[in-house]
């Protein structure tokens, strides 16, 4: 497979036209009516929490034993 187009299409963008194509002003955008969508991302939040909390203990672990 030929991934020129996809490079062309990549670094034609440049970083400060990319939030110009995404939004217009104006644009909402309303959360899904679907409840298995609200909990798979509700889920999700959850996961990423945890890890959070696990990277600042295994932080402090690191600062407390570097001491």
């Amino acid at each position: 497979m030929d991934f020129s187009f996809v490079r062309l299409f990549l670094y034609s963008i440049g970083p400060m036209d990319m939030p110009r194509n995404i939004l217009f002003v104006g644009d909402v955008i309303d959360p899904a009516k679907d409840p298995k969508v609200k909990k798979y991302h509700d889920a999700k939040y959850r996961i990423f929490r945890e890890l959070y909390e696990q990277q600042l203990s295994h932080r402090s672990i690191m600062a407390q034993d570097l001491a």
